[in-house]
């Protein structure tokens, strides 16, 4: 390896395992060296794999259910308002 090769930074690497099992400790072993930034590629999910990681909980579930009951809240609002305008509608116009 020249000079100039070995003050290169090294941006990435790339590695492939036989196994789900092989994966899953290769992961627990980098994350145990102390990198930060990295993830795991599978054709499947390989289950415990966020632990292995060293992952936390993701919030994206809470996320998501805010957001669906939001939209719940502003459909079921949305057809009340409908349906008090009609009534009120219906009051001073009477049967036009």
């Amino acid at each position: 390896m020249t000079a100039a090769a070995a003050r290169r930074k090294i941006l990435g690497v790339i590695a492939e395992f036989p196994s789900a099992t092989a994966l899953y400790q290769a992961a627990e072993q980098v994350r145990d060296k102390g990198y930060r930034f990295w993830d795991v590629h599978s054709p499947f999910p390989i289950h415990g794999m966020n632990k292995a990681m060293g992952l936390g909980k993701s919030p994206l579930g809470y996320i998501i259910f805010c957001g669906g009951l939001t939209g719940d809240s502003l459909l079921r609002l949305r057809s009340s308002l409908s349906l008090l305008l009609f009534s009120i509608r219906s009051l001073f116009m009477g049967n036009r």
